[in-house]
């Protein structure tokens, strides 16, 4: 039973970690109903990336339209590619930082279940 604790405090741990990553994006002004005809600015004009517009269409938010998104970073074109302010940047900490947080949690559930 202790065990079982353990696993939700830790899924709930994950749940809230995900939420804050999509609440520090600001997407989750997205989710607000809005009023029909409203728009408003979306994307970003960092780098390579060009802002777009979004339309208010049945009380919720459609689609950016005319953005042009971040791409994948090409290290040698002398382009801000993933639209982060850092030209040919090639090392991204965030995903590695995922993963070891995985690979962490994965191991304390896996000392859990052994002890109890």
């Amino acid at each position: 039973m202790k065990s079982k604790k353990i696993v939700m405090i830790i899924v709930t741990l994950l749940l809230v970690t995900s939420l804050s990553l999509v609440i520090a994006q600001d997407e989750w002004k997205d989710l607000l109903p809005c009023k029909d005809g409203e728009t408003k600015i979306c994307g970003s004009n960092v780098g390579a990336c060009k802002s777009g517009i979004r339309h208010c269409s049945g009380g919720s938010w459609r689609p950016c339209n005319d953005e042009v998104p971040p791409t994948i970073e090409i290290c040698t074109n002398g382009i801000d590619d993933d639209c982060n302010g850092i030209i040919d940047d090639c090392f991204d900490m965030v995903p590695y930082m995922l993963i070891i947080l995985a690979i962490v949690l994965m191991i304390g559930i896996w000392i859990l279940l052994r002890v109890t």
